[in-house]
């Protein structure tokens, strides 16, 4: 079904959308989670507060590696846990009792330990990045296959100037893909972040809800403004992977 989102995707951007900004600067991959990395977490159960640290070094992740922590938050009387894993190009969570934070940090290499210290380190080792590409880029993307409850987010920058947040609710989507948008415009903090930014740490379920079930696709920085996404929908998801597999076949 995955493939098939993307597929249809493709067909309907290349028949409507039409942009002026050429396909290769529309998008700044940060992850399309096509790098597994193997099982990232099956915790049933574990104790209250139990993390679960898994790196994933790549060139097709944006600083050459992805940081992922789990974050047990509940109680144990009513623990059964949570799974979550990266295959087939997404990444798949399914949450039950109690909540469980997913945290994914972008800062290049870093000295992270996984089994020895289940703790993020923020090298902010990203180099100064430039995720406006210039001013052609204004928000960050996220495309979920499939999400089936509403679900909070977090999204925090950092560059060697200072940080910026967004803090925001991706709707229930269930079995239809859809893209939810974070406007670099909507971030609290220093907005100099986007031209130089040294690390990006995004937090699914950052309110620890419990039983939400989601696929998620890609994390992005694009351009289209928000009432384009409403109008193309799942067009979107074609420019976003038409930009992808034209890049690697560069």
């Amino acid at each position: 079904m995955n493939r098939i989102a993307k597929q249809l995707g493709r067909t309907l951007v290349a028949c409507l959308f039409v942009t002026s900004v050429p396909c290769a600067e529309a998008v700044i991959v940060i992850d399309d989670f096509d790098t597994p990395g193997g099982p990232i977490a099956v915790v049933m159960p574990l104790l209250d507060g139990e993390k679960t640290l898994v790196e994933t070094t790549s060139p097709e992740i944006l600083g050459g590696q992805r940081d992922a922590l789990f974050d047990i938050v509940g109680t144990t009387e009513r623990l059964v846990g949570f799974s979550a894993e990266i295959n087939s190009g997404s990444f798949w969570y399914d949450g039950h009792t109690p909540g469980t934070l997913a945290i994914f940090q972008y800062d290049g290499l870093d000295t992270d330990i996984p089994g020895v210290s289940p703790e993020l380190v923020n090298s902010e080792n990203l180099g100064g990045i430039d995720l406006t590409d210039n001013g052609h880029l204004f928000l960050f993307g996220l495309g979920f296959v499939s999400i089936d409850h509403p679900m909070n987010i977090k999204i925090e920058v950092h560059s060697t100037s200072g940080a910026a947040s967004f803090a925001g609710t991706v709707p229930a989507s269930p079995g239809t893909p859809t893209m939810y948008s974070a406007m670099f415009r909507d971030f609290v903090g220093d907005d100099d972040v986007f031209t130089n930014a040294t690390s990006i740490e995004l937090c699914l379920n950052s309110e620890a809800a419990e039983d939400i079930d989601f696929q998620l696709d890609y994390f992005i920085a694009a351009a289209p403004e928000p009432s384009t996404l409403a109008i193309w929908g799942l067009g979107i998801v074609g420019i976003v992977w038409g930009a992808i597999r034209r890049r690697r076949r560069c």
